[in-house]
């Protein structure tokens, strides 16, 4: 089912130079813009090395810095973090990630309000009829597909978290000499000379049962379609997995969510992206890890 379009040629992002200023990590956009093409040209392998000095001593520039919201909601009294599926031919693999973005160069400044537009657009509860909107602080989040929200009196309010299952994230973060609103994390990625906001939020369900409403909850995914030039958005029934949580860390128990039931979903063809995989001072120089690495090394670390 397709619910909406984007033309890819509106897109601009720009640069973004990072260092570490005694404990904080300061983010400074470059001043010219560019499209996703020229993006894309930059995304390519940086050296562990350079990208190290260069927080350390005034700067390592990075072909773009993208958000991510580190996701939690609770349900039958188990906590669960809400991750996306999603196949990506570039590096080979098919993963789930975190809710994720590029940044736009209109909201680079305040990248909060992108990651919120990332949730509103990504994370979509269905009860049959229509999308239960976001909120975060009393104020509606974007409603991106706007034919889809039509008489839903209910929200659901985004509430700031602690994030406890992605690994070796680095942090405070500013921005040129200012604080980030709602407090992101950041972690870089070798592959694509990029960095990355996580953001910890969690999904306030006390006006919404998820099992009584019968709510489905889906994942709206954009796919070029090169005959018109645009970006199809696809809704897609089977999208988001909810991995249960114990102590804040995943587990293997994986699900889907269908009319307010959890259907299983075999943890043996999970694989994490790269949020979740080893970092070296906030760097992680691989593409994924599997849901099973990752369950070993957070079982080591709790050995005495």
């Amino acid at each position: 089912m397709i619910i909406g379009y984007k033309d890819p040629a509106e897109f601009r992002s720009k640069q973004v130079a990072i260092y570490r200023d005694r404990e904080v990590y300061n983010l400074a956009p470059d001043a010219g813009e560019m499209d996703f093409g020229a993006m894309s040209a930059l995304r390519s392998p940086a050296d562990l090395q350079a990208v190290q000095q260069g927080i350390r001593t005034g700067g390592f520039t990075f072909a773009n810095v993208g958000v991510s919201a580190a996701l939690t909601l609770d349900h039958d009294g188990s906590d669960y973090a809400v991750l996306v599926r999603q196949d990506r031919p570039d590096f080979g693999d098919s993963v789930a990630k975190l809710v994720s973005g590029y940044t736009p160069a209109s909201t680079m400044l305040a990248p909060h309000f992108a990651v919120w537009n990332e949730l509103a657009e990504e994370v979509v509860p269905h009860d049959g009829w229509t999308v239960i909107r976001f909120r975060r602080n009393g104020v509606p989040l974007p409603t991106p597909f706007d034919d889809l929200y039509d008489g839903h009196a209910q929200s659901i309010n985004i509430d700031i978290t602690k994030i406890n299952f992605v690994p070796d994230l680095c942090g405070p973060v500013g921005m040129v000499g200012s604080d980030l609103i709602d407090n992101p994390s950041l972690y870089f990625h070798l592959p694509t000379n990029s960095a990355q906001l996580v953001y910890g939020y969690h999904l306030d369900l006390r006006d919404v049962d998820l099992a009584r409403e019968r709510i489905s909850l889906w994942h709206s995914e954009e796919k070029f379609n090169s005959e018109k030039g645009m970006l199809d958005v696809h809704l897609h029934e089977e999208g988001l997995y909810l991995v249960r949580l114990e102590n804040g860390d995943l587990t293997d128990n994986v699900f889907t969510m269908t009319r307010g039931v959890l259907e299983q979903v075999d943890p043996r063809t999970i694989t994490l992206s790269e949020a979740f995989a080893p970092k070296e001072d906030g760097i992680v120089s691989v593409n994924n890890i599997s849901l099973d690495d990752y369950l070993r090394r957070e079982f080591s670390q709790l050995l005495p």
